[in-house]
């Protein structure tokens, strides 16, 4: 297949996935079955963005243009072990994979194996050459390069593992919010979006916030509620939200809470389920001082205005990354592209 066939390919599959088929469906309640943080809600809301802001024909064909992806590459194996945290994750690997005309052998998670299987199989039954582009396997065996999504504990036995190997081997990092003080109902609404969508769990979710120092927080905490109160009607949600604030009491740490939120002073980035940290500010040069001291784990930064020396994202924007301006997307096609010149 060349370039462009397989850019046809893709735009076809989001054709696919906007027209919301009863087959699609079924394998959307089954994911929820067997993973309850995966609703059907949350995975449209990732479908839905995928199909209409990644694959179209006019968006792929920018993104290739814009890496210089040659028509024809000579065929490379690549490892993928694949993320489980939100819906669809892992998904822009394997389309980066399939872009440069390369065979990958994916290692699905056990909690977001279902969607994934079923996109692999469908390419393969519209075009018979695509099968040959895909393999779901157990263990990779024979490759040329690896991708691996980890997390801080697997680190370093995959850094061992894979080392001697072209390899992008991902930690998973975090997504900060920054607040001035004068932000409107809105405009914390949809900063909630940043917060809450897919329940905090993905890299791009915000996990703490920084706000200047005697910052009103029952404004923010309030507005909250009103927008996002309903999270806690989910189980997993409602029981990590009661365990935290019952671990807070436990150990007398000051906390805040409106009821399906918990605020927690801590400089640490990542976050407990259901908790939210903050980190106080006196100026612009302390914020952009501590935001840097933490860059390596930084994934993204929101805000509702720029900041001089910052790469800001606006607020309700974080799990909206636009296929050529998504890092992680860079990072992969960067990598895989050092294959080719190599």
């Amino acid at each position: 297949m060349t370039l462009e066939d397989r850019i046809d390919l893709l735009a076809k599959l989001g054709k696919h996935i906007a027209e919301k088929g009863d087959y699609l469906e079924a394998i959307l309640h089954r994911t929820e079955y067997n993973n309850a943080w995966f609703t059907k809600a949350f995975q449209h809301q990732a479908l839905d963005w995928i199909a209409q802001h990644w694959l179209q024909k006019n968006v792929l064909s920018d993104w290739a243009t814009h890496y210089s992806i040659p028509p024809q590459n000579e065929s490379k194996n690549i490892g993928l072990i694949t993320e489980s945290s939100i819906p669809m994750a892992s998904f822009h690997d394997i389309i980066s994979i399939f872009l440069l005309g390369f065979h990958a052998q994916i290692i699905l998670s056990e909690e977001n194996k279902f969607t994934l299987q079923y996109f692999a199989k469908w390419l393969g039954e519209q075009e018979p050459n695509c099968k040959k582009y895909f393999s779901i396997v157990d263990k990779v065996k024979g490759f040329d390069a690896i991708i691996v999504n980890s997390d801080k504990k697997k680190n370093a036995f995959y850094q061992t593992y894979f080392g001697k190997f072209p390899n992008l081997i991902r930690q998973k990092k975090y997504a900060c919010g920054i607040l001035q003080g004068d932000e409107s109902e809105a405009d914390i609404l949809k900063l909630g979006k940043d917060i809450f969508d897919y329940f905090g769990l993905g890299s791009r979710n915000v996990s703490k916030i920084y706000v200047p120092n005697n910052y009103d927080f029952d404004f923010f905490l309030k507005t909250l509620h009103e927008g996002f109160k309903r999270i806690v009607l989910h189980s997993k949600y409602k029981n990590n939200f009661d365990y935290n604030y019952s671990i807070f009491m436990l150990n007398k740490m000051p906390f805040l809470s409106n009821g399906c939120l918990l605020l927690i002073e801590n400089e640490a980035l990542a976050s407990r389920i259901a908790t939210l940290h903050y980190e106080t500010y006196k100026d612009e040069n302390e914020l952009i001082a501590k935001i840097k001291a933490q860059e390596t784990e930084t994934e993204i930064i929101v805000s509702n205005k720029a900041i001089e020396n910052l790469d800001v994202v606006a607020f309700g924007q974080s799990q909206k990354p636009p296929l050529l301006e998504y890092k992680k997307g860079n990072q992969t096609l960067n990598f895989l592209l050092s294959l080719v010149k190599n």
